[in-house]
Protein backbone atom coordinates (compact mmCIF):
# COMPACT_ATOMS: atom_id res chain seq x y z
CA UNK A 1 0.00 0.00 0.00
CA UNK A 2 1.34 3.66 -0.70
CA UNK A 3 -0.30 6.56 0.12
CA UNK A 4 -1.17 8.41 -3.48
CA UNK A 5 -2.77 11.46 -2.22
CA UNK A 6 -2.83 13.35 1.43
CA UNK A 7 -4.52 16.61 2.06
CA UNK A 8 -4.84 18.13 5.76
CA UNK A 9 -8.21 19.29 5.92
CA UNK A 10 -8.44 21.34 9.59
CA UNK A 11 -8.13 20.23 12.95
CA UNK A 12 -9.79 20.55 16.89
CA UNK A 13 -7.71 21.72 19.17
CA UNK A 14 -7.99 21.69 23.48
CA UNK A 15 -5.93 22.36 25.71
CA UNK A 16 -5.31 18.49 26.05
CA UNK A 17 -5.80 17.47 23.14
CA UNK A 18 -6.15 17.71 18.91
CA UNK A 19 -7.49 15.92 16.33
CA UNK A 20 -5.95 16.44 12.73
CA UNK A 21 -8.61 15.56 9.96
CA UNK A 22 -6.85 14.75 6.65
CA UNK A 23 -7.97 13.43 3.11
CA UNK A 24 -6.20 10.57 2.17
CA UNK A 25 -6.01 8.18 -0.93
CA UNK A 26 -4.61 5.03 -0.65
CA UNK A 27 -3.70 2.55 -4.14
CA UNK A 28 -2.44 -1.44 -3.61
CA UNK A 29 1.35 -1.73 -4.83
CA UNK A 30 0.43 -4.88 -6.79
CA UNK A 31 -3.27 -2.88 -8.38
CA UNK A 32 -2.53 0.55 -8.73
CA UNK A 33 -6.05 1.14 -9.88
CA UNK A 34 -7.22 0.20 -6.75
CA UNK A 35 -7.74 2.63 -4.53
CA UNK A 36 -9.23 3.51 -0.93
CA UNK A 37 -10.22 6.83 -0.63
CA UNK A 38 -11.14 8.35 3.26
CA UNK A 39 -10.03 10.36 6.34
CA UNK A 40 -7.50 10.04 8.53
CA UNK A 41 -7.36 10.92 12.43
CA UNK A 42 -4.81 12.03 14.04
CA UNK A 43 -5.59 12.15 17.66
CA UNK A 44 -3.13 12.96 20.02
CA UNK A 45 -2.82 14.31 23.82
CA UNK A 46 -0.63 14.33 26.66
CA UNK A 47 -1.05 10.81 27.25
CA UNK A 48 -1.24 9.31 23.89
CA UNK A 49 -1.39 9.03 20.08
CA UNK A 50 -3.80 7.37 17.98
CA UNK A 51 -4.41 7.21 14.09
CA UNK A 52 -8.01 5.95 12.48
CA UNK A 53 -9.00 5.69 8.65
CA UNK A 54 -12.33 6.02 7.95
CA UNK A 55 -13.17 4.83 4.28
CA UNK A 56 -16.12 7.03 2.04
CA UNK A 57 -18.80 4.62 3.59
CA UNK A 58 -17.68 4.58 7.22
CA UNK A 59 -17.93 8.49 7.11
CA UNK A 60 -20.87 8.44 6.18
CA UNK A 61 -21.82 6.22 9.03
CA UNK A 62 -19.81 8.49 11.73
CA UNK A 63 -21.58 11.73 10.06
CA UNK A 64 -24.99 10.25 10.81
CA UNK A 65 -23.61 9.53 13.90
CA UNK A 66 -22.33 12.72 15.18
CA UNK A 67 -25.94 14.36 13.71
CA UNK A 68 -27.19 12.23 16.36
CA UNK A 69 -25.55 13.29 19.02
CA UNK A 70 -25.63 16.64 18.04
CA UNK A 71 -29.46 16.79 17.98
CA UNK A 72 -29.30 15.02 21.79
CA UNK A 73 -27.09 17.61 23.27
CA UNK A 74 -29.86 19.66 24.48
CA UNK A 75 -31.95 17.19 26.21
CA UNK A 76 -28.77 15.66 27.45
CA UNK A 77 -28.40 19.03 29.37
CA UNK A 78 -31.08 19.86 30.43
CA UNK A 79 -31.45 15.90 32.76
CA UNK A 80 -30.13 17.33 35.56
CA UNK A 81 -30.58 13.50 37.48
CA UNK A 82 -27.04 12.96 37.36
CA UNK A 83 -24.12 15.01 37.60
CA UNK A 84 -22.36 13.45 34.44
CA UNK A 85 -23.64 12.96 31.49
CA UNK A 86 -22.66 11.07 28.34
CA UNK A 87 -24.56 10.26 24.65
CA UNK A 88 -21.98 7.97 22.70
CA UNK A 89 -23.42 6.42 19.35
CA UNK A 90 -24.91 2.34 19.55
CA UNK A 91 -21.93 1.08 17.02
CA UNK A 92 -19.40 1.34 19.46
CA UNK A 93 -21.11 -0.27 22.17
CA UNK A 94 -19.73 -3.43 21.35
CA UNK A 95 -19.57 -3.76 17.63
CA UNK A 96 -20.27 -7.33 15.63
CA UNK A 97 -15.95 -7.74 15.31
CA UNK A 98 -13.12 -5.89 16.08
CA UNK A 99 -12.42 -2.46 14.16
CA UNK A 100 -10.98 0.27 14.19
CA UNK A 101 -13.85 2.88 14.23
CA UNK A 102 -14.22 6.20 16.03
CA UNK A 103 -16.09 6.24 18.57
CA UNK A 104 -17.58 10.12 19.18
CA UNK A 105 -19.22 10.87 22.26
CA UNK A 106 -20.74 14.11 23.77
CA UNK A 107 -20.07 14.59 28.09
CA UNK A 108 -21.53 16.68 30.19
CA UNK A 109 -20.31 17.52 33.66
CA UNK A 110 -20.02 19.83 36.08
CA UNK A 111 -16.37 20.62 34.96
CA UNK A 112 -16.41 20.58 31.89
CA UNK A 113 -18.77 19.75 28.52
CA UNK A 114 -17.90 18.88 24.95
CA UNK A 115 -17.05 16.08 22.05
CA UNK A 116 -14.80 13.28 22.90
CA UNK A 117 -13.28 11.16 20.70
CA UNK A 118 -11.52 7.89 19.99
CA UNK A 119 -10.59 4.69 18.32
CA UNK A 120 -12.49 1.70 19.29
CA UNK A 121 -10.95 0.11 22.29
CA UNK A 122 -8.64 2.94 22.81
CA UNK A 123 -8.39 6.06 25.29
CA UNK A 124 -10.59 9.05 24.71
CA UNK A 125 -9.04 12.32 23.74
CA UNK A 126 -11.31 15.56 24.89
CA UNK A 127 -12.22 19.07 23.24
CA UNK A 128 -14.21 20.49 26.27
CA UNK A 129 -16.07 23.23 24.92
CA UNK A 130 -16.66 21.65 21.33
CA UNK A 131 -19.43 20.11 19.74
CA UNK A 132 -19.62 17.41 16.94
CA UNK A 133 -21.07 19.76 14.16
CA UNK A 134 -17.92 21.29 14.15
CA UNK A 135 -16.09 17.75 13.58
CA UNK A 136 -19.01 17.35 10.58
CA UNK A 137 -17.97 20.60 8.96
CA UNK A 138 -14.29 19.39 8.83
CA UNK A 139 -15.49 15.46 7.39
CA UNK A 140 -17.40 17.57 4.28
CA UNK A 141 -14.62 19.17 3.82
CA UNK A 142 -12.30 16.00 3.18
CA UNK A 143 -14.87 14.24 0.88
CA UNK A 144 -15.47 17.83 -1.10
CA UNK A 145 -11.34 17.14 -1.19
CA UNK A 146 -11.74 12.98 -1.97
CA UNK A 147 -14.61 14.07 -4.93
CA UNK A 148 -11.89 16.94 -6.54
CA UNK A 149 -9.33 14.40 -6.54
CA UNK A 150 -11.38 11.41 -8.35
CA UNK A 151 -13.16 14.47 -10.88
CA UNK A 152 -9.23 15.79 -11.42
CA UNK A 153 -8.21 11.74 -11.94
CA UNK A 154 -11.49 11.32 -14.44
CA UNK A 155 -10.24 14.53 -16.93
Amino acid sequence: MVIVFTQQIGSIESSDASVRISALIISDTAHPSEQMRGVRFTLESNAGLDHVFQDEAQLAAIRGDLAEIEAGIPELKANQNAPYRVQGTASCWMPPRPVCIMCPSYRVGPDWSGLTLGAYGGPDFAYPGRKPSELVELIDRAVIELQAQRAAVAD
